[in-house]
């Protein structure tokens, strides 16, 4: 049942007017916290309908619930991909994925889309030149959008590139896709860490070691003067 057709059919379910005692931002959040908790996917079509003078609201608060409840930016380390939750509006990225699948970024070819976060979106590919599988991180055009930001992006990416550390990922090229910043970096095949804690409670000895992992890759960066951002 779709949320549309739960509000014409349930009396009951939440629903936001000029006389609620919270912003309309704050019962979306709320609303879509208390679906997940339920077990449904809500996506953005679901509300646009029904509050379209909040439009740009919607939007933005499904960026924010994408990226807080979804983001996994380590992603690109796990080839299980098909245990990550889908996306807000999947039927969009359906559509993004359909269309970059065999194309190619540069020498980079385009494989398989492996998921999405706050930085943008992440893509398993192939180097020919060089004979080796990459991860293909593409920025939200709207993070890099200026020439300084963009920049910004280069200087930030060389000076990730210069470490070196089991625990980190290898930078190996940056460059740019459609006016988007894109980042292309080592695969590492296995589990993410966020796929891993969904399974349930791990081991005291498992959490030691990937603490211990953790912290020699940061201090690692810290000691090249390079901080780590969430």
């Amino acid at each position: 049942m779709t949320f549309n057709s739960a509000i014409n059919q349930d009396p009951e379910a939440p629903q936001w007017s000029q006389q609620s005692t919270c912003s309309f931002s704050e019962f979306l959040r709320g609303d879509i916290r208390r679906r997940c908790v339920t077990g449904e996917r809500p996506v953005i079509t679901d509300y646009l309908p029904l509050y379209q003078e909040f439009a740009e609201e919607i939007r933005q608060v499904f960026v924010e619930w994408e990226t807080i409840y979804l983001a996994d930016e380590s992603i690109y380390r796990s080839g299980d991909s098909t245990t990550e939750s889908p996306s807000p509006d999947a039927t969009t990225h359906q559509l993004v994925q359909d269309t970059l699948v065999g194309k190619s970024i540069g020498r980079y070819r385009i494989d398989q889309f492996l998921g999405r976060g706050g930085f943008g979106e992440v893509w398993k590919g192939f180097d020919p030149e060089l004979d080796r599988v990459v991860a293909i991180k593409l920025a939200r055009r709207d993070r890099y959008a200026t020439p300084k930001a963009f920049e910004q992006f280069q200087e930030e990416a060389r000076k990730a590139a210069s470490l070196s550390h089991a625990a980190l990922v290898q930078i190996y090229d940056i460059t740019k896709f459609d006016d988007a910043c894109v980042i292309v970096s080592e695969y590492i095949d296995g589990m993410s860490l966020a796929n891993r804690l969904r399974q349930g409670p791990v081991s005291i000895d498992f959490a030691i070691s990937t603490v211990i992992d953790v912290a020699r890759g940061l201090q690692h960066a810290h000691m090249k003067n390079l901080i780590h951002r969430a």
